[in-house]
């Protein structure tokens, strides 16, 4: 029988004891807590068609519309030209599939503020000249910061 209560006492004294940390000092990542809330189902629809989702209308994003869309150059398995858009050579009016695989390079190795600033900020051409670049656009001028903590 004692052996039982020191069996159970195990358990309860490593639970105290992992309890007894300071918390207080941890000042909470707002990236990761709006990633944290995200809703795929939306995000899933940004990826699809972004102007479609945000019911954009300008002729200058429309004219070649596939250069604004996530799946185009990343494909829906997140894996660019190693995935489902394997040697998806560019056209005057879609994009060369993308060298980067989301699904190990990004997610693995990327926090939340790369992620955000590589489709907000980082290098993009703009999305209302830029159109028929292979390079990854900027979607500062069409997402808001909820849009892309969704993506």
């Amino acid at each position: 029988m004692k052996t039982i209560k020191y069996l159970l006492a195990i358990p309860i004294l490593a639970l105290a004891f992992t309890s007894c940390t300071n918390d207080n000092n941890v000042t909470p990542d707002p990236d990761q807590e709006a990633y944290d809330k995200a809703d795929g189902v939306e995000g899933a629809r940004l990826f699809d068609h972004v102007l479609d989702y945000k019911e954009l209308t300008d002729a200058n994003l429309r004219d070649q519309s596939d250069f604004l869309r996530c799946k185009v150059c990343h494909g829906w398995d997140l894996k660019g030209d190693q995935g489902v858009a394997e040697n998806q050579p560019g056209t005057a009016t879609k994009p060369k599939a993308a060298p980067v695989q989301l699904v190990t390079d990004v997610r693995v190795n990327d926090d939340i503020r790369t992620i955000y600033d590589a489709i907000m900020n980082v290098g993009g051409r703009d999305p209302m000249t830029g159109v028929g670049d292979n390079s990854m656009p900027d979607y500062s001028n069409i997402l808001s910061e909820e849009d892309n903590i969704l993506l």
